[in-house]
């Protein structure tokens, strides 16, 4: 009987102590579940697509930009005595923009043309003197070494006469320097100084910002890039003027992509110069660094609309030929999705698509034989 008490009471102890075990087993679980690390997403590569063939217009975001843009600033050194213009003036050509004291370059002139006569006098003294030497001179009467004295002294004289006119119109160009004029016609974007100050030559003034025509650079796909040819017309929009559109065309296109991206340059020239946006009041103000929309158009001789893609990205199984396209999910990931296509002939750049694509598009083409249809991957341009 004692026996049997004893092992009771031992299987209830082994009870107790496996109940008060579980908790902390399952706590221990639990934190193995909270610490697994998630599964890494399979990361693919794509490439974005555009329809080829029949014509078609697309669309591109860019900023718009100044022509020219210039410091403007004195010849001379002084004291600004009066500013003509304001930020946001349109300015014509030899429209005045402003002046410096002119005193002190008139005082040099007053100063220079009292030199001039004084060496214009004495030049005529010296010339006197030399005819009176050369006729004594040509009757024996006075030495070969007295001639060629009154000769160089009538030379020198002379010589400083020269000197001291090119002076005069050094000086006095300085003076017309003194009031400082557009050289082109534009718009002040800024005014650098101020009434009373001083300035030396050199110092910038205002900032004025040419009459030339304005340019939109846009950045363009790699797909598309072949296709854009200078002088191309291009039919440009302003953010900031919604309902107008203003014709221009290709002016560059990019040999080599933009820093740090796979697109390349693209630079359109406007039809119309800066000024004759800015003055025309049908038009609201057009200025450098808005943003803008330019609309080509691509197409060629081939009415149907055809997809290039490189042919790795085209497989094939019993149900036909396919791709993998790339449907946004979150930053950085994409789901994946099935595409049967309609394929045509292998070109230079790859395979063209007829059906199954849609502009803008982004068909995977590396990674294909690890992913499937509604797969979660994560995205390498």
């Amino acid at each position: 009987m004692n026996y049997g008490r004893q092992e009771r009471r031992t299987s209830r102890g082994l009870t107790l102590g496996l109940c008060a075990l579980i908790p902390t087993l399952v706590a221990a679980c639990e934190r193995e579940v909270e610490h697994a690390p998630q599964p890494q997403l399979r990361p693919v590569r794509y490439l974005e697509v555009f329809a080829r063939g029949a014509e078609r217009k697309r669309s591109f975001t860019g900023l718009s930009k100044a022509d020219v843009r210039s410091d403007i600033s004195f010849r001379v050194a002084g004291i600004i005595e009066r500013v003509h213009v304001q930020r946001g003036d349109v300015l014509q050509l030899g429209d005045p923009i402003a002046e410096v004291d002119p005193t002190d370059f008139e005082i040099q002139i007053r100063e220079t043309e009292a030199s001039l006569a004084d060496a214009r006098a004495q030049a005529a003294l010296t010339r006197s003197e030399f005819q009176r030497i050369q006729r004594l001179f040509e009757r024996n009467n006075v030495s070969q070494g007295d001639f060629e004295s009154a000769l160089a002294r009538r030379e020198s004289a002379e010589a400083h006469v020269d000197a001291v006119e090119q002076q005069l119109e050094k000086v006095r160009r300085q003076l017309s320097y003194t009031t400082l004029t557009a050289p082109m016609g534009g718009g002040v974007v800024e005014v650098v100084v101020a009434e009373g100050e001083a300035i030396q030559a050199g110092d910038p003034v205002v900032n004025l910002l040419s009459g030339g025509n304005p340019q939109v650079e846009i950045a363009m796909p790699e797909n598309l890039i072949a296709e854009v040819r200078r002088g191309a017309p291009a039919q440009v929009s302003f953010v900031a003027v919604p309902g107008q559109v203003f014709p221009g065309q290709v002016a560059t296109v990019g040999i080599v992509p933009s820093e740090g991206l796979t697109t390349y340059p693209i630079t359109i020239t406007l039809n119309q110069t800066w000024l004759e946006l800015v003055e025309d009041a049908d038009n609201a103000p057009i200025r450098p660094g808005m943003a803008v929309e330019a609309q080509l158009s691509f197409g060629s001789a081939d009415t149907r609309p055809r997809y290039i893609v490189p042919a790795a990205a085209v497989l094939e199984d019993r149900a036909g030929r396919f791709v993998y396209v790339v449907k946004p999910h979150e930053e950085g990931q994409g789901l994946i999705e099935r595409r049967e296509v309609e394929v045509g002939q292998l070109e230079e750049n790859g395979l063209q698509v007829f059906s199954g694509l849609d502009d803008g598009e982004k068909v995977v083409i590396a990674g294909l034989n690890q992913i499937q249809d509604g797969q979660l991957v994560r995205l390498l341009r």
